[in-house]
């Protein structure tokens, strides 16, 4: 009787296991005893779900908008991005300068992304930014709005305009515009001494070992060195021999000498009139002088590479300041 009763108790821990196992697979079957049958007071729903394996998202996909990206740092990918202006806005029509970027990748980054042997590709493409720049300058020129004063191809595309301040959002409806920005003003930092640093080449060139390397025989001859500055003293002894030209982007004319002196000019906001931080720039990389004999004819001023050939593209004019446009034509004529 007792086994009887053990192997009762054995079929049924069984048969309460597969139930659980069942319940724990197909819910529905371990829940239907409580589920009180409603099929003849709810009303019948047609499904308009497909079966999963032919569920198809793609126009879902197409469609999904996502809440909540900007608080993650993130946008929504498109096709087609809106053309943004960071000029701000103002109700004045007083005439500004700003900065047009244009769809299309310049020269230099679309060299960058395709092999050197495809010719064809960035002919191609040059091509596509003519026809580019020549819809906007039609357009511009058909609205009578703005006067044309610099244009990018090189490492940036589009172009330095002038218009009043009031109608720069206008530009954003003329075809290949992508962006327009400010032409900030910028300006060259004072060279100052304190206790403990000075800017003096003898003391500075040797403390990062250009002085061993000197003594190696590498004094960067063959290089070609650009300075876009405030310009260059081109008569100083320690460069006039390294200086082998340049522009200037200021007066648009090919002489790149610093602003010189002029007793008729005030101080303006601590600087002074004239200028010299891109002969002190150049005398870093550039100076042929000689520390310990500075009366033989150089100078002594030595630079970290004394063999190497100086450009110098003047951006910064008087009281050391300029502007984007300028430092954009400065960077695309090196790069002609």
């Amino acid at each position: 009787m007792r086994n009887k009763a053990r192997l009762i108790r054995s079929y049924f821990i069984f048969l309460l296991s597969i139930v659980l196992v069942s319940g724990i697979g197909f819910p529905t079957i371990s829940n239907a005893a409580n589920v009180e049958d409603t099929s003849q007071a709810t009303a019948h729903i047609k499904s308009t779900l497909k079966p999963l394996g032919k569920l198809d998202l793609s126009n879902q996909i197409n469609h999904l908008k996502l809440n909540g990206l900007d608080s993650l740092g993130l946008r929504e990918v498109t096709n087609t991005e809106i053309p943004q202006n960071y000029v701000p806005a103002t109700d004045s029509s007083e005439s500004i300068t700003v900065i047009v970027e244009l769809e299309s990748d310049p020269t230099t980054v679309y060299e960058a992304t395709v092999p050197s042997s495809a010719t064809s590709s960035l002919a191609s493409h040059t091509n596509i930014l003519r026809k580019e720049h020549s819809n906007f300058k039609s357009a511009v020129k058909s609205k009578s709005i703005a006067q044309f004063n610099r244009e990018y191809t090189k490492v940036f595309n589009g172009y330095s305009i002038t218009l009043p301040a009031n109608e720069v959002d206008q530009l954003l409806d003329l075809p290949g515009v992508k962006s327009i920005y400010p032409n900030d003003e910028y300006h060259a930092l004072d060279i100052v001494q304190s206790e403990g640093f000075t800017p003096s080449m003898n003391e500075s060139a040797p403390f990062i070992g250009a002085d061993k390397m000197w003594d190696s025989g590498y004094t960067g001859k063959g290089v070609k060195v650009a300075v876009i500055d405030t310009g260059i003293d081109y008569n100083h002894p320690s460069l006039k021999d390294a200086f082998k030209g340049g522009y200037d982007f200021v007066d648009n004319d090919d002489d790149p000498m610093e602003t010189l002196p002029d007793d008729t000019k005030p101080i303006k906001n601590g600087n002074s009139y004239d200028t010299s931080h891109g002969t002190h720039v150049s005398g870093t990389i550039v100076g042929q002088g000689d520390p310990a004999h500075p009366d033989a004819g150089k100078g002594w001023v030595r630079g970290v590479a004394p063999g190497a050939d100086l450009y110098v593209y003047r951006v910064l004019g008087p009281y050391g300041s300029g502007t984007t446009e300028d430092i954009i034509a400065a960077i695309e004529k090196i790069h002609r």
